[in-house]
C-alpha cells in the first residue's frame, strides 16, 4: 500500500509533467480533436484541471458533487474549454488545493478510511480513490499526448513523463 507522503510525490511528479505537455498545445488548435465524440484539446486540459479539485474533495470527504456517474458523464461533454495558459495556471491551483486536502488526512485516514464513491456505488478507501485520481490524470494526459501525435506536434516521452531521478 502506498502512504499519503509517498503518493502526494509521485502526484506532483504527474501535475508536473501535465504542464509541460499543456505547453505543447498550441493556442490556436483549443478547438480541435481527434474524432467528434472527444473532448476537444481546450475542453481535455479544462477537464484534467478541475477534476484535480472534484478528486480532492471526494477523497477527503466524500464530497464529489453529483451523485450518479450517467450525471458526470452528460456534464463533462459539456465542459467549457480553456486555453494553455490559462489551464496551467488553474492545474498550478487546484494541484496545491489537492495537496492541501490530502495533506489534511492522517496517515490512518488516508491509509484505512473510506468515503462513499459514486464511481463505485459504495464505500471506497481513500488510498484507492487516491490512486483513481492519479490514473485519471495519466489516462486524460495519454490521451492529450496521442492527440497532439496526430496534429504533427513535436512531443515526445520526455513530454509525457518528465520524470526526474530519486
Amino acid at each position: 500500500m502506498i502512504r499519503r507522503d509517498q503518493f502526494l510525490s509521485f502526484y506532483g511528479e504527474i501535475v508536473t509533467s501535465t504542464e509541460v505537455l499543456f505547453r505543447q498545445v498550441p493556442s490556436e488548435k483549443v478547438d480541435w480533436r481527434p474524432v467528434d465524440s472527444f473532448f476537444t484539446l481546450g475542453q481535455l486540459m479544462a477537464h484534467m484541471v478541475t477534476s484535480t479539485r472534484v478528486y480532492a474533495d471526494g477523497v477527503t470527504d466524500g464530497t464529489w458533487g453529483f451523485t450518479a456517474m450517467r450525471a458526470v458523464l452528460v456534464t463533462n461533454r459539456r465542459t467549457p474549454p480553456m486555453d494553455p495558459p490559462t489551464a496551467i495556471e488553474r492545474l498550478t491551483e487546484n494541484a496545491e488545493y489537492f495537496t492541501r486536502r490530502m495533506s489534511s488526512l492522517s496517515e490512518q485516514d488516508f491509509e484505512q478510511g473510506e468515503v462513499f464513491a459514486p464511481q463505485f456505488d459504495g464505500p471506497v478507501p481513500r488510498w484507492r480513490l487516491a490512486l483513481l485520481a492519479a490514473e485519471h490524470q495519466i489516462n486524460h494526459k495519454a490521451e492529450l499526448f496521442m492527440s497532439l501525435k496526430l496534429l504533427k506536434i513535436n512531443v515526445h516521452t520526455g513530454h509525457l513523463y518528465h520524470l526526474k531521478r530519486p
